[in-house]
């Protein structure tokens, strides 16, 4: 019997691009007969792509039988969605590109698709998620890397269902889209969340309480021109710099602040959800022409005395508050 594993190419050797043909479901990814071309992709740079199958119709499901190595994964099915998996725990999937961002992009028109195997980024490489409008990308894994950025165009949205390391997920960019932090498991270690950029808003939402806090590591926030959507929760946060736009919540919820949040000009929290200062936290504002404006309500903890940058706004925030 002949006994033989797929191991990634020689990085110095041709790029391998290759399509899935979807003969059967299921099948495993060292299938030399499923890819066209008749090699699996399985090295830095390389690009594999799953879109609409030959034979089979619905769900198809690809059983990653060995660790794999990638630079770019691409699915745009508008019949198939494809579910990803590891044999074993150790069949982990590797993003690692010499140039470009290592990405993964979805612009099937819609039909979700599910990535299981855990995931791991190169260090010092930022993991691009371009989910195109209407289509939606579901990571239920383990995520270990420095940053993760959705991308994209307005309208998609990635849902991250899995756990980021403690010692992976640095920064978690929603530049674009919606990034929603699904309901297992109820935490979600990243240093640092980013929300927006100067040019587009987008969107992040929690489906569990203190999805940035783990009990011992808690994330900074960083939001520009964008939505927050605690979704009637509670999370809890260190530093939140509020660099432009209006953080509303339709739905409710509790935002507590254990460091300091950082207000810019043109800046508005709405009424319509708790802002906490936790003991020892402070409120600090910024600007020179306008103001910046707090209408939720504020719980003060004992022992927190919030300050304002600006003393003519500081002195309106007291009589407000204390």
């Amino acid at each position: 019997m002949l006994a033989f594993s797929l191991l990634p190419h020689d990085p110095m050797s041709a790029v391998t691009t290759a399509t899935w043909k979807g003969l059967i479901t299921p099948d495993t990814w060292s299938t030399s007969g499923e890819w066209t071309g008749g090699t699996p992709p399985n090295g830095s740079d390389d690009v594999a792509n799953f879109t609409d199958a030959t034979t089979v119709t619905g769900s198809l499901i690809v059983n990653m039988d060995t660790p794999i190595t990638l630079g770019t994964l691409n699915i745009n099915a508008t019949t198939n969605g494809y579910t990803i998996q590891p044999v074993l725990i150790t069949d982990v999937l590797t993003f690692n590109a010499s140039s470009l961002a290592p990405t993964i992009t979805n612009s099937g028109g819609g039909f979700v698709q599910l990535v299981y195997c855990p995931i791991t980024v190169t260090s010092g490489q930022t993991l691009v998620a371009e989910i195109s409008s209407g289509t939606q990308l579901n990571l239920q894994t383990t995520i270990i890397a420095d940053n993760v950025q959705m991308s994209g165009t307005s309208g998609g949205t990635l849902v991250i269902n899995g756990t980021a390391s403690n010692t992976g997920l640095t920064l978690l960019e929603c530049l674009k889209g919606q990034v929603i932090i699904g309901t297992s498991p109820s935490t979600m270690s990243t240093n640092k969340l980013k929300i927006g950029d100067l040019t587009d808003g987008s969107i992040v939402a929690h489906n569990q309480n203190n999805q940035l806090y783990d009990g011992v590591n808690i994330a900074d926030v960083e939001m520009t021109n964008g939505t927050w959507n605690l979704n009637g929760l509670m999370q809890t946060v260190d530093d939140f710099t509020f660099n432009g736009g209006s953080m509303n919540n339709g739905t409710g919820g509790d935002l507590k602040i254990k460091g300091q949040l950082k207000m810019f000009d043109n800046t508005t929290i709405g009424n319509n959800f708790n802002l906490i200062l936790d003991t020892g936290s402070s409120v600090f504002y910024t600007g020179s022409t306008t103001t910046a404006t707090i209408a939720s309500t504020v719980d003060l903890n004992a022992g927190t005395r919030p300050f304002w940058g600006n003393w003519r706004d500081r002195d309106e925030y007291q009589r407000r508050y204390f």
